[in-house]
């Protein structure tokens, strides 16, 4: 075998952190950082002790920062393929709470206007069915007092419509 070419390897750690940066719909943090611990990359939150807070717990900071970033965000922190470096994302525990509320909110207005739609439909359908099998009750009554010419046809097919129907055609034979 003979060598065809040079193939150089790079790391971009902008390039790598891009899918995490188009993410905007949370106020999220990450922090990219290389074996020695030196920030690479970072994408801050709104929260300026938040983060304070993860940097220092990514360059090997104080246990308090730790225990204080933990009480604060939601955080998780993975080693990559890349010797010792590492990935830190976090979100702002009020943050998130707040768009939680926000989206409870909007699924609880959905879920009452929905029970409203229900609630009319199934008024309308029973009016409309009330309303047929009440015509069909007068028609009765009035063939058993002995009206026997005053039954009424229908154009419906379903079962209503053909007892409606049948029972026309029997009182007037």
């Amino acid at each position: 075998s003979h060598r065809i070419g040079i193939v150089r390897i790079e790391r971009f750690p902008v390039l790598l952190a891009e899918p995490i940066e188009s993410k905007l719909y949370l106020d999220n943090g990450v922090i990219l950082a290389d074996g020695n611990e030196q920030i690479v990359y970072q994408k801050a939150t709104g929260n300026p002790v938040l983060v304070q807070l993860a940097e220092a717990h990514v360059t090997g900071g104080e246990s308090q920062s730790t225990q204080d970033l933990q009480a604060m965000s939601f955080g998780e922190e993975r080693e990559l393929s890349a010797p010792e470096w590492k990935l830190f994302y976090y979100v702002d525990k009020v943050a998130l709470t707040q768009q939680l509320g926000q989206i409870l909110q909007s699924t609880l207005l959905a879920a009452i206007l929905c029970l409203l739609v229900v609630v009319v439909l199934i008024s309308l359908l029973s009016k409309v069915l009330s309303r047929r099998i009440m015509s069909l009750k007068a028609s009765a009554e009035q063939v058993a007092g002995g009206h026997f010419g005053s039954a009424q046809y229908t154009e419906d097919t379903d079962e209503i419509g053909v007892v409606t129907n049948s029972f026309a055609s029997m009182s007037q034979q």
